[in-house]
């Protein structure tokens, strides 16, 4: 009897299924949904209107335990090697007040050796995407996407003025998505939280290694990388190292009233942002980490959410959104890529079940195995920003998790559950009835993390699926 995770882990001949899906971005979540397609079987043509594996601002980005049994399984653990050469290993996360006092701390489990990553978000794109080229998946780069379009037994795009048709169309172009626009009209605008975000993106630290009043924050990096977060009147100042100290990145997001432009980021000298943190007695602390980036310059951009959408995909059922274009979750859940990730390879299984004559019901498939969970997650998201921005330190109760990582999300295996549960969710949706995947709990909060249980859980996935274990050594 073969096991569920060796389905996971098996690869198909290139064309094998017969279904030509095309990609539209080439983000994490259009990468993965590109080179599982291509694992699965089916024919991928990807567009990005990019250049290859460019990302402005680069920052430290968290690949939770979830989203890392996908990566993991790739190359029978040669991926997963290249990127323990690339992560940045982070023990807990520091919770400070104002004046830099140490209030709480939380252990980093989901992203910890053998569980997840923490590495910066170039550094990913450019591995995903050497080794989707490795794979020889056809990708197009400066791309002009103008239009969509879907028949019964087709859909496809406009692409710098060319007809591109395949059996389904796969929009992953991200939080400012111009597909869920062609797809939804103006229904799910953009909500701003009222908060602006200023990063740096991660630069080297050699760049403030002559500044003393910054040495403190590389105490221990020489063994572990520290990752900060200070939480004081309505602001969130985050900020450590990568790579055991050899470079550092912060980000500051606080509430605003004054009017900002509409656009996914902008450049911004770094000094303004000195402004919201001047009266803090921590103030002449932060003050090189914040204003020793190269050029001096940081990105600013608006803090948006959507309300969760009713469903991923367009009327005839062809085109479907994935990732941030259909929901954007908000880092402080510590799931944005994650949930990304499994999009693309919840969606590359339900396609293999259903077969060429059944793309769309492949796609309502995948949609009814992921949205509930990604819904829950996108409000849960604002919830914590909400939270953690109202924080009162002398309110804190010592039990209190200021970032909870849920067993049921972070232990959860989104391609063994695929395979073991397509069967059932085609039969509801001939039925007409609701599926409800049997991880996601009822109700609306979130059940509170048990540390030990959610790396027991974590380490048996792992070992149950034969997954490359990574070296804690050096």
């Amino acid at each position: 009897m073969t096991r569920l995770g060796e389905k996971s882990e098996s690869t198909a001949p290139p064309g094998l299924s017969g279904i030509t899906t095309i990609i539209v971005g080439l983000g994490i979540a259009g990468l993965t949904a590109a080179i599982e397609c291509h694992r699965k079987g089916h024919t991928v043509l990807a567009f990005e209107k990019a250049g290859p594996a460019s990302h402005i601002g680069s920052d430290i980005i968290g690949v939770a335990s979830n989203g890392a049994l996908v990566l993991d399984r790739w190359g029978q653990g040669a991926f997963a090697k290249e990127l323990d050469n690339l992560r940045s290993d982070v023990g807990c996360i520091e919770f400070l007040d104002a004046s830099g006092k140490l209030r709480s701390s939380s252990n980093m489990t989901g992203f910890g050796v053998n569980e997840g990553y923490f590495l910066m978000r170039s550094d990913l794109v450019k591995a995903m995407y050497d080794y989707a080229k490795s794979l020889r998946i056809s990708m197009q780069f400066d791309c002009r996407v103008t239009s969509y379009w879907e028949k019964e037994d087709r859909a496809g795009i406009i692409v710098n003025g060319e007809r591109v048709e395949g059996d389904c169309v796969i929009a992953s172009d991200g939080v400012y998505s111009k597909a869920r626009a062609a797809l939804k009209g103006d229904k799910y605008p953009l909500i701003g939280l009222g908060s602006v975000m200023h990063r740096s993106g991660g630069f080297p630290s050699k760049y403030l290694r002559t500044a003393e009043a910054a040495q403190w924050l590389f105490n221990t990096t020489e063994k572990q990388d520290r990752m900060l977060e200070i939480l004081h009147e309505e602001t969130i100042f985050f900020f450590g190292t990568f790579q055991r100290g050899k470079g550092v990145y912060w980000a500051c997001m606080h509430q605003t009233s004054e009017p900002i432009e509409d656009s996914w980021v902008k450049a911004l000298d770094a000094k303004a942002v000195l402004q919201v943190v001047k009266d803090w007695p921590i103030c002449s602390k932060l003050e090189p980490i914040i204003t020793s980036i190269p050029g001096g310059k940081c990105f600013e951009h608006l803090t948006m959410t959507m309300e969760p959408m009713d469903n991923w995909r367009s009327a005839l059922g062809r085109i479907m959104l994935i990732g941030d274009a259909a929901h954007p979750v908000l880092p402080t859940t510590g799931q944005g890529l994650s949930q990304g990730i499994m999009d693309g390879a919840v969606l590359a299984i339900c396609l293999e079940l259903a077969g060429k004559d059944n793309v769309h019901l492949g796609l309502q498939a995948m949609e009814m195995m992921r949205i509930k969970e990604a819904s829950r997650l996108q409000e849960y998201g604002v919830a914590l920003i909400r939270r953690l921005q109202s924080q009162k330190w002398e309110c804190l109760d010592q039990e209190q998790e200021l970032v909870p990582r849920p067993t049921w999300v972070f232990a959860h295996d989104c391609q063994e559950s695929a395979y073991e549960n397509f069967a059932a969710v085609t039969q509801a949706l001939e039925r007409g009835d609701e599926y409800i995947p049997a991880h996601v709990p009822d109700g609306t909060s979130l059940p509170l993390t048990q540390e030990h249980e959610l790396a027991e859980q974590i380490k048996a996935l792992r070992e149950r699926n034969n997954l490359y274990c990574h070296s804690t050594s050096g």
